[in-house]
């Protein structure tokens, strides 16, 4: 729900500071939580996945969910990443991976029981359906750059 779209993956490269993985870091901008130290009034934790093409309302209902899912499962924290996060992925177990692209995180997002437990199968089949449209239609397109491409080659 922090990346809705096709063009939502598109950021998600290595090297360009969008975090690639579930991690966190204080103060490293290439992860997914960014904390920030302060003062007991000042400090705040970043959350550095959703882009600008998110719903906020999605975002912080899916923040508060699996916040409290946390706190009933007594869930710890990972140890803090080090370094440039998308030169560290290796050493990140598998699961806290983002997918790569757009197909493979709507089936994410779709499978498991965690994500129907949160917020309900209505809510997950709508969502996870819409989105399929979403890749549906956009496969049956063809940009400018393609169109000249393969008119180039034709």
């Amino acid at each position: 729900m922090f990346a809705t779209n096709i063009n939502s993956f598109k950021r998600f490269a290595s090297g360009i500071f969008a975090p690639t993985a579930a991690n966190w870091v204080i103060n490293n901008r290439t992860t997914a939580l960014r904390v920030i130290p302060g003062s007991a009034k000042s400090q705040h934790v970043e959350l550095r996945v959703p882009g600008s093409d998110s719903n906020p309302c999605l975002v912080g209902a899916c923040l508060l969910a699996a916040g409290m899912q946390g706190i009933a499962q007594k869930s710890k924290p990972t140890d803090p990443a080090q370094g440039a996060s998308h030169l560290k992925k290796k050493d990140l177990q598998q699961q806290f991976h983002f997918p790569s692209d757009f197909r493979t995180a709507v089936e994410r997002f779709h499978k498991p029981e965690h994500a129907r437990t949160l917020f309900g199968d209505d809510f997950v089949e709508m969502f996870a359906d819409t989105r399929r449209a979403q890749i549906e239609s956009f496969s049956r397109m063809m940009t400018g750059k393609e169109l000249e491409r393969f008119l180039e080659l034709a």
